[in-house]
């Protein structure tokens, strides 16, 4: 699953596809301190 970042919240189902991101991004930009959609570290 390397082009998929997957939040880590079981309840959660937050999951982006690195894959259909429009605009490419470097790996530093892949980083998040919480998940964008519930928050969770």
């Amino acid at each position: 699953m390397e082009h998929y970042l997957v939040c880590g919240n079981p309840s959660c189902r937050f999951v982006l596809d690195l894959q259909e991101v429009r605009k490419p991004l470097r790996r530093a930009e892949w980083v998040f301190h919480e998940c964008p959609e519930c928050g969770s570290q």
